[in-house]
């Protein structure tokens, strides 16, 4: 894979980790970033309750799956 590749890939497994460690924070700390609603403003608002945000165990997903694609290339040995 080219250097760009490995960095963009990087950015964006970077970005993963980012999005779920805020949101799984939010929950911890009882703090609302309205991340949700700055990416998904439409589906969000006309949601059945109205208040549709991103559930605890997919904010964990994304954070696992960010850190594992950050470390896919790391020798551990």
């Amino acid at each position: 894979m080219s250097q760009s590749r490995r960095i963009l890939a990087s950015l964006l497994a970077s970005l993963l980790v980012i999005v779920g460690a805020i949101r799984l924070g939010g929950y911890l700390i009882g703090w609302d970033v309205k991340m949700d609603h700055m990416l998904f403003r439409q589906q969000v608002t006309n949601g059945p309750s109205g208040m549709n945000r991103m559930v605890p165990n997919t904010a964990m997903n994304f954070l696992l799956l960010g850190l594992s694609l950050l470390l896919w290339d790391v020798n551990w040995f």
